[in-house]
């Protein structure tokens, strides 16, 4: 492009040639908005074939193809744990039931037994022995409650005492229990509502004092209970401590160019789309990651360390400059960075006066 502009501002028309282009541009620009959009959006057929030559649009059908291919080989392998998590939690679910039926989860027993089996028996014991654990306490207890009149409940029994696991730990056992309520929750309220209005972004940190793992990690722990779609939990917190994988993180992201220098904690989330084979959860993954994420900060707040999230917009450049960076599988892709440490003294923050309470609650509305 430089060779090009030189070449017309040594014949004189470098300038012409710009306004002929900006003009251009805007007419085409508005011809897009004004006319070539309303029409495709009376248009289905036309509207696919629009957007069919997104390039943002390309890499999420390509990521979703990927992850699609992936859960249905770990599904025929029965080695799908995201599977397994949310099956089991399924049959939390129907063990919780008012008026619980005396036979459930016919569909997806055999299915649960299976992966459990598969996974007790392979190398991802140690690794997954809390996942472990939780599905032959849920799966005992299933198995106490349920009628097995049908046979494919009995045979799921068969498979499930085969696989003849020991839990782990006498920990306490994992099943559904009762709730009970706080009796202090008007100071716990007080105290939330305090630390949300303090969290503000910071975005200039005292570089000489690092974060410690041990802090990190505790506040990893706190965002790990956060809500999730059938507890698939579909994201990763990649941390980075190290300076230069930390400056060499920073200068891929976008819009932290004034301050990039003295994070002394970045932690990158990435989601995998992996966790189910249906376009109609295409979200989960972001949905899950930004709920733990938003817990992660608030934790982070709560032991003094301030934090600010920054945008990874669905730009194929930026997934592909981090990927030598961070190990992710090929069905995830980054959505978030998290810059964090101790504040700098003096360092100011934006005051980002919010909308009103009117404007956002909608009553029956």
């Amino acid at each position: 492009m430089s060779v090009i502009r030189k070449i017309t501002q040594s014949i004189g028309l470098y300038k012409p040639l710009l306004h002929l282009y900006i003009g251009i541009s805007g007419v085409l620009k508005r011809f897009l908005l004004d006319v070539w959009l309303p029409i495709v959006l009376r248009c289905p057929p036309l509207l696919r074939v629009h957007y069919a030559f997104s390039p943002s649009v390309g890499r999420q059908t390509k990521l979703f193809t990927k992850a699609r291919i992936a859960y249905h080989k770990s599904l025929k392998n029965r080695t799908n744990i995201t599977q397994l998590r949310r099956n089991v939690h399924r049959l939390e679910k129907g063990l919780m039931m008012e008026n619980r039926k005396d036979v459930f989860a016919k569909d997806y027993i055999m299915q649960t037994v299976g992966i459990f089996s598969t996974i007790s028996k392979s190398v991802l014991r140690q690794q997954q022995s809390d996942l472990l654990d939780w599905t032959n306490d849920v799966l005992t207890e299933y198995f106490n409650v349920v009628s097995r009149s049908e046979k494919i409940i009995e045979e799921a029994y068969s498979v499930f005492v085969a696989a003849g696991y020991t839990r782990s730990a006498e920990a306490t056992k994992y099943v559904p229990y009762e709730f009970k309520s706080e009796t202090d929750y008007p100071s716990m309220s007080a105290a939330f509502r305090h630390l949300v209005g303090h969290r503000k972004s910071v975005r200039w940190f005292d570089s000489s004092r690092k974060v410690s793992r041990t802090i990190v990690d505790k506040c990893v722990e706190t965002a790990l209970l956060s809500p999730s779609s059938c507890n698939r939990q579909a994201f990763e917190f990649h941390v980075f401590d190290d300076r230069t994988k930390i400056d060499n993180l920073m200068k891929i992201v976008p819009g932290a160019g004034g301050f990039r220098s003295d994070v002394p904690l970045a932690i990158l989330v990435v989601a995998d789309r992996s966790v189910s084979p249906s376009p109609a959860d295409h979200s989960v993954m972001y949905i899950d990651a930004s709920l733990a994420t938003m817990t992660l900060i608030f934790a982070l707040q709560s032991e003094g360390v301030c934090s600010c999230a920054l945008n990874w917009p669905d730009n194929g450049r930026l997934d592909k400059d981090v990927k030598p960076l961070v190990k992710y599988g090929e069905t995830c892709r980054p959505i978030m960075l998290i810059a964090a440490g101790y504040p700098k003294d003096g360092t100011m923050v934006a005051c980002s006066c919010r909308k009103s309470l009117d404007e956002t609650r909608k009553y029956n509305d």
